[in-house]
């Protein structure tokens, strides 16, 4: 059986490197969902227990572009550290 004492652990902050709050991140595997996680109030997040392996990871924050990140590793001891920069999302002029 495998151990789930690993995580991923990182700061999302906005295009001026200011901390975003509350931005959501979603951790999966095979497309299924293993953890989530709220940002702090210094964008800092961390999602554990994970077993060690292969994970996708999801940030989502409203007024910005979706960041996902695929093939994150997890070691069975470790920590892995992911930080994000999310891009603000373009709004198309009403014509």
């Amino acid at each position: 059986l495998a151990q789930a004492n690993g995580q991923i652990y990182g700061v999302i902050t906005d295009e001026k490197n200011e901390p975003i709050i509350n931005a959501q991140v979603i951790v999966t595997a095979g497309g299924i969902q293993q953890g989530a996680s709220i940002t702090d109030f210094d964008g800092n997040y961390s999602v554990k227990p994970l077993a060690a392996g292969e994970y996708t990871v999801t940030v989502a924050y409203s007024g910005y572009k979706q960041d996902i990140v695929e093939g994150v590793i997890v070691s069975v001891d470790g920590g892995t550290r992911l930080n994000f920069q999310l891009e603000p999302a373009t709004v198309e002029p009403a014509p």
